[in-house]
């Protein structure tokens, strides 16, 4: 059983606030947000034959719970990301590491007037760049970021026929592209989330390359093309949105603001869902 009355929530308000639960020694446990205090932290009482294994652990393990009362459920939210990023707990998984949150960097260098040389790659922190460097971000998933950089620089390979190629017949700029200055502009808009037209034009330029008549090949392509336009919306378009919604001057989003951004971006899309806009 937990260390504590199971009654505990009974004192709690009814109103929109943060909770944190404390292990022994003063350990903190968990840290969560609610619309109602009292009704949240009562549900961690309430016996059902489809609790997790995550909140047996935290119950048995509480020896105190505290709380703030909040104004809103939107500074409930705020309030929550900022304790997760000073305090975390031990029990929550997410907004505890911002500072994982990448950026990418796309380094770009110039082969004649018409072509250029780039490369992307994921850094955590944005220093020693180069002149040329881009940087863009920060975006949320780091597993996406990753997969979406690395089947877009493949597509790349494929278009130009090298990735059919044995390994040792590719280029000696490995993980280097070769792109017209048309195709680095739209590059980045793809990061910047302004626009998709390279996606567009990869797929059409593989298909009247008939890249598409093999039928691997063509699975492998559509699951390429589909991971691109998730991230897109995910991390590029969304990052614009976040920037053009709030009047942020700058499209690059540092990682400690990403979370406290979203729950702003969330809640104006539920005002306007209410009123029907």
């Amino acid at each position: 059983m937990n260390l504590i009355e199971s009654s505990v929530w009974k004192s709690a308000p009814r109103g929109p606030g943060v909770y944190l639960m404390f292990g022994p020694m003063g350990s903190l446990l968990y840290v969560g947000k609610a619309k109602s205090l009292r009704s949240r932290l009562a549900s961690y009482w309430r016996s059902s034959p489809k609790e997790s294994r995550k909140l047996d652990r935290i119950r048995r393990r509480v020896v105190s719970i505290q709380w703030r009362e909040t104004e809103s459920e939107k500074a409930a939210l705020l309030l929550e990301n900022v304790l997760l990023r000073e305090r975390r707990p031990f029990f929550n998984v997410m907004n505890t590491r911002p500072e994982r949150y990448p950026y990418l960097l796309l380094q770009e260098r110039k082969v004649s007037d018409t072509l250029r040389f780039c490369r992307c790659s994921l850094v955590s922190s944005i220093t020693n760049q180069e002149s040329s460097d881009l940087f863009y971000g920060a975006f949320r998933s780091r597993r996406l970021t990753t997969e979406a950089t690395e089947v877009l620089f493949e597509l790349f390979e494929i278009r130009e026929g090298c990735f059919l190629l044995e390994p040792s017949q590719r280029p000696r700029r490995r993980g280097w592209a070769t792109l017209s200055s048309l195709e680095v502009e739209k590059l980045h808009s793809f990061f910047e989330g302004t626009s998709s037209d390279l996606i567009a034009d990869l797929y059409q330029e593989l298909w009247q390359g008939q890249c598409f008549e093999d039928p691997l090949l063509a699975k492998r392509l559509d699951g390429h093309f589909s991971l691109l336009r998730n991230f897109f919306e995910q991390g590029p378009r969304r990052n614009r949105v976040i920037c053009e919604e709030l009047g942020l001057k700058s499209t690059l989003i540092e990682q400690a603001q990403l979370d406290d951004l979203l729950v702003e971006m969330h809640f104006r899309d539920k005002i306007k869902d209410q009123n029907g806009l």
